[in-house]
Order: C-alpha cells, then structure tokens, then sequence
C-alpha cells in the first residue's frame, strides 16, 4: 500500500472531488427514481381522482424536479468520468515511470532471474491493475457505502421501518455477495491470472525470436504449446465468468425481495395513516433503484484479488518507494532460487564491506568478485583496481574473460558477490549509489537508441542540453557535417533501435549522449567497433580531448585506443594480468 499512497498522493484531492461527484451522480439516479415513483403514482391517483382532484394536483413542481435531477445526475456523472479517469491514468503513468526508474539500474539482474514475457507483464499489466484500483475498487466501496447510508436515511424520513429494511438489504447484499465471490471465484481469478502472464511469457519470448524458431523448425511445437496454455486460460476463465455470473444474478433477485418486503411495510404504513398511496411506489422504485449502489461490489472484490496479485509481484520487482533504491531482499520470491554463494550479493554487500578513506580516487575496485546465479566458478575473481583523476586504463582478453561483465558492474548494472566498488568514495550498493553513479558515463557496446529524434537521443542523456550544446558534442563525435545533411538536422528520426541511420552512425551518437554527461568515469566498451580505423582513432582522440580530467577506462580488441592510454591490464581467467605494450609507449605495472 506503500507504493499506491505514493503514486496517488498528489492526486488526493482530484481522488475526493472524484468520489464527490460519484456519490453525487449515484444519488441523483436514486432520487431520480424515488421521485419518479411518487410523481407517476400521484399523477393516477389525481387522474382517478376526477376534475378537481386534477385541477389541485400541482405536476410543475414535481416535474421540475425531475429534470433537475435527470440533468444533475448527466452533469455529476460526466464530472465523475472526467476526474476519475483522469486521476487513475495519472496514477498509472507515475506508477510506470517509477518502475521504470527502479528497474532500469538492475535490468541486467533480473533478466537472469525471470523471463522476459513476464518482466514486461509486470512492468505492463500489473501497473495498470494498481492504477486503476481506485476505480475498480476503492470508489466503488466508498461510492456504495456513502450513498447507502444517504439512501437508508432518505427513505427513513417518510417510513422508518422501511428505511431500516433498506439499510439491511443493501449491507447484507453488499457484505454477502462480495464475501461468497472472494470464497468461490478468488481461486479462478488467481489461476486465469498466473495463466495468462504464462501465455504473455511465451508470446514475448516467440516473438522475439522468431527467426531462430522458423530456422529451427519448432514453429508447430511451440504453436501448440501456446494453443495448450491458451486452452488453461480459456477453461480458467470460464470458470470464472460462470461463477460471477451466478453472483451478479443474485442482486436482482435481493432487490426483488426487498422491493416486496419495502411494498408490505409501505400497505402497513398506508393503513395506519402514516403513508399515502402515491408514496407507496416512491419507496419501492427507490428500494429498487438503490441495489445499483452494491450491484459492483462483486467486481470489485475480484478486482482486489488482482491488484492484491499485481502489488505483491511489483514490490517484489521494484521494493517499496521509501526503502533503498537497490533491489529488495525479496528478489528470492521471482521464483527463482539463489544457491548459497550468489545469495550474499544483495543481503551482505551494504553491511560487511568497510572501505577506508578512497576519496582521492574516482575509482576503486577492492578485491571484486562475481558469481552469476546457478553458476560454479566465479566470472571476476578477487579483483583489485585504483583509477584516479585523469588516469587512463585499457582492459584487453579473450572472449568469456569477463570484460563485458566488468562493464556492468562500474555501471552499476550488477552488484559484486563479494568485495566493494567505491566511485568518488561512494559506495556502489550503499544508499549514495545513485549519487555515485551520476558521475558516470558508459559508451557501450551494445548501445541503444530510442526510436525518436537525435535530440530526443541526446536529450535522454542530458535533458538541461541546449541546442548548441547538442552541436558541440556532435561536432567532437564527429558526426555534427553529417547530421547537418540530414533533411531534418537534429529532428531526424533515428528509427527505433537506431535502424535508419548507420551504425557508425549510430556509435558515434552514444558517444555525442556520454560526452553531454561530462563524466568524471567514463567507461568505453568497445568503442570503435565498426567505424574505420582513422575514424576511430579521431573518435577516441575527440572524446578524451573533451574529458581530460575524466579516468577512463576502455574494453577493447583493436589497437587504435590503446595508444591513449596510461596502461593496459590483460583480463583472463576472471583476473587482471599486466601486459607489456612496449611498441605503444604502454606502461605495464597495475
């Protein structure tokens, strides 16, 4: 509940005029039909009456009335759409973007402990059952229980016997049905859920590899798997709907009883004096039209089971908003299993490391090892590294030493199973992660590019840039003569993942985002991958010119950014090896 009073806590006025207007649209239909009722019954009984019972009989009044009350409930109800709607999809984007903001940093962990298909379930589906919970429960409670009362009230005014039924009726029906729904269909609800987020699971999954599945000629296997999963959901669902179904028949059937038991006590009153005739039918219409108060209630409590679903599997993904913005200690429930090594990286690493003063170095790797889930030897193994200002180091190795992994954890993306990452004397993992890592630049191998502009690229790495700012960068990246050519300049569409602009293209504006940044660390992962070689070599020339004073560290397999560099660490077997470059002018101690 942490997470929904933060998301709608700057809507909690919206959420009340919200609900104002609810109750307001619900009691304006409930007077609708109560007035409705006497007026119809006192226009007969005035029309049976004869000429001077018509003459006396004053329709006007009535009349009016129930135009107000027609048009009251028009306006209330429009009021209540508008405010409602608009506070839920409110909620809803500010739930997503914290999400966002929270998954991000650890996407690279929880892509190895849950599938894709379910990651994006959550980040999709389960956000928009927790925004919208207020308008599939929460107004709909507070609606039926305050117009409940007001009716009960209302109707107790002109029979108190009546009013009393009525205010039973509506609890029992309320408390009654919602409670027998939870018992018999909460299950069902349940299982359709897991069911379908199986089904999004697989879908993702086969989308995304496609090609691999049609290459390998497992369409029909996997086309039967999801015709399998999609027969549980289907079987699932029926269940469900048949069992709400038979709840949501019950109200008429209440209403009914009541209507009745209202009409009896109504005749009762009427022969003690206590009624006329024509208020006979305003109390049955008004007992009648008060059970659409309680008539959602059962969709609302299924609609609780799954928001109660949806919360429990986002706290597990994102923590609560006010606990430390690292990945909580119930990362275990996404059903995986960490083995006893790897299960130390999130519960111990904030507590058992005590670094001393680093605050001269802008970076320090203090005997850092690695260990991915369900894995026997360690990637990184009891690494050590000093970075200071200005300092330059090249990391080279074969494939599999661990370089890429290197790179995640001084981005922050992977916590070390043992051992410590201090940045600027800060602690990776520790409460000042996020402080730490804003003086960090990562140009990465795999970069990627938003399907959007080239200012809205550059924008994304540093949302304060000014136009000219943008050129600047653009210029030392060497790509500002071309981007000029382009026929919308800056406002040319890269395509999503950057597909309408070449991937030299494409690297030299990841390098333009890390050099807005003006980072203290930069991390260069590979950085002239498929650019030519003297366009690397005045790629690599620009960005360290740009950022003098920035340590720098640089994964690569090409020759042309070793040059730049004060020293060259061979990576091998998960541990740092001195190498002699003597050709390059290389230093080879670490």
């Amino acid at each position: 509940m942490k997470i929904m009073r933060y998301i709608m806590g700057p809507y909690r006025w919206l959420l009340w005029l919200g609900l104002l207007l609810s109750c307001l649209a619900a009691m304006a239909n409930f007077c609708l039909m109560f007035l409705s009722g006497w007026l119809l019954a006192a226009a007969a009984a005035a029309g049976i009456g004869g000429l001077v019972a018509r003459n006396m009989f004053n329709i006007a009044l009535p009349a009016t009335g129930v135009r107000f009350l027609a048009i009251s409930r028009i306006v209330a109800r429009y009021g209540d759409r508008l405010l409602n709607h608009d506070a839920a999809l409110r909620s809803t984007g500010r739930l997503r973007a914290w999400c966002f903001r929270q998954l991000i940093p650890h996407s690279v962990r929880l892509s190895q402990m849950t599938r894709g298909g379910d990651f994006l379930g959550r980040c999709v589906t389960d956000t928009e059952k927790m925004g919208q919970v207020y308008l599939d429960v929460w107004l709909v409670v507070g609606t039926a229980v305050i117009s409940s009362i007001l009716a009960s009230l209302l109707v107790s005014c002109f029979s108190l016997p009546c009013g009393v039924l009525l205010c039973f009726a509506l609890f029992l029906t309320g408390l009654l049905l919602p409670s027998l729904a939870g018992l018999f269909v909460a299950d069902h609800v349940l299982e359709n859920a897991k069911q379908m987020e199986s089904l999004q699971g697989e879908l993702v999954e086969d989308m995304q590899g496609m090609s691999d599945i049609l290459f390998c000629g497992e369409a029909e296997e996997r086309l039967k798997k999801v015709q399998t999963i999609q027969s549980k959901v289907n079987d699932s669902a029926l269940k469900e709907v048949s069992r709400v179904n038979l709840l949501r028949h019950l109200v008429p059937v209440l209403a009914v009883v009541t209507l009745i038991f209202t009409v009896f006590l109504a005749d009762q009153a009427y022969l003690q004096n206590q009624l006329s005739a024509p208020q006979i039918a305003m109390l049955a219409l008004g007992a009648l039209a008060a059970f659409e108060f309680v008539a959602p209630l059962v969709d609302a409590r299924l609609a609780w089971h799954r928001f109660k679903r949806a919360n429990e599997r986002i706290v597990a993904l994102c923590g609560e908003p006010e606990k430390d913005k690292n990945l909580p200690e119930t990362l275990s429930s996404l059903g995986e299993k960490k083995d006893d090594k790897s299960a130390t990286v999130e519960t111990h690493i904030a507590t058992e490391i005590v670094l001393p003063s680093v605050n001269r170095h802008i970076l320090v790797l203090n005997e850092v090892m690695l260990l991915y889930p369900k894995q026997d030897y360690p990637v990184l193994d009891r690494i050590s590294l000093v970075l200071n200002q200005g300092e330059r180091v090249a990391i080279i190795g074969p494939s599999g030493a661990g370089k890429t992994s290197l790179v995640r954890l001084l981005a922050g993306l992977v916590l070390p199973s043992s051992g410590s990452i201090s940045i600027k004397g800060s602690l990776l993992g520790g409460a000042s992660e996020d402080k730490a890592l804003q003086s960090v630049g990562v140009m990465a191998q795999d970069f990627h590019l938003f399907a959007g502009s080239v200012r809205d690229n550059l924008l994304l790495a540093c949302p304060e840039a000014s136009t000219e700012e943008m050129w600047d960068v653009l210029a030392l990246a060497g790509l500002a003569d071309e981007v000029k050519q382009m026929e919308n300049g800056l406002d040319t569409q890269v395509g999503q993942q950057g597909i309408r602009i070449s991937g030299g293209q494409g690297r030299r504006l990841a390098a333009a985002q890390v050099l807005l940044r003006k980072p203290e660390l930069l991390i260069l992962d590979e950085p002239t991958e498929s650019l030519p070689s003297d366009v690397g070599t005045a790629l690599i020339s620009s960005i360290l010119n740009a950022l003098p004073k920035a340590a720098v560290v640089c994964i690569t397999h090409r020759q042309e950014p070793l040059v730049f560099m004060d020293r060259v660490l061979r990576l091998q077997d998960g541990k740092f090896c001195p190498e002699e470059f003597s050709k390059l002018g290389c230093a080879s101690k670490v």
